[in-house]
C-alpha cells in the first residue's frame, strides 16, 4: 500500500530535501537575482543619458557662439525661411468605409467541385 502526503516518514523526507537540497539552490538564485538588480540599479538611466548628451550639447553650442557669433544668425535665418514656405494642409480626413455584412462567400473556388454542381443540377433537370 503506498504512503499518503500525510504520513511522518514522508514529511520528514520532504523537509530534509527542502533543507538539504532545495534550500540552498534557492538561496543561490536569490543571490544571482540580487546581484543583478543590484548591477540594474547602479547603472545610470535613459533620463540621466539624456541629461548628460543635452547637457554637452548645450556646451558645445556655447562655444561655438563664442568663436563664430555671425554663424548662429544665419542658422536662425535658414530656419526662418524654411518655415515660410509650408503649407498647412487642410484635407479633410476619408470616410470610415464600413464592411457590409451578409453571407459569407468563400474565395477559393475549386474547379472539380464546379464540375460536379453542375453535373448534378443537369442530372436533377431531367
Amino acid at each position: 500500500m503506498a504512503k499518503s502526503a500525510r504520513s511522518n516518514a514522508r514529511q520528514k523526507n520532504n523537509t530534509a530535501l527542502r533543507n538539504n537540497v532545495f534550500g540552498p539552490v534557492e538561496q543561490a538564485r536569490a543571490r544571482r537575482l540580487s546581484e543583478k538588480l543590484s548591477q540594474v540599479v547602479s547603472q545610470p538611466t535613459e533620463r540621466e543619458k539624456q541629461k548628460q548628451n543635452e547637457m554637452e550639447v548645450e556646451r558645445t553650442h556655447e562655444e561655438s557662439d563664442k568663436i563664430n557669433p555671425t554663424t548662429d544668425a544665419m542658422e536662425v535665418d535658414d530656419q526662418a525661411s524654411k518655415t515660410s514656405h509650408t503649407k498647412p494642409s487642410n484635407k479633410r480626413p476619408s470616410r470610415v468605409q464600413k464592411k457590409r455584412r451578409g453571407k459569407p462567400h468563400s474565395q477559393i473556388t475549386f474547379p472539380q467541385l464546379k464540375k460536379r454542381a453542375l453535373l448534378k443540377k443537369k442530372c436533377s433537370k431531367r
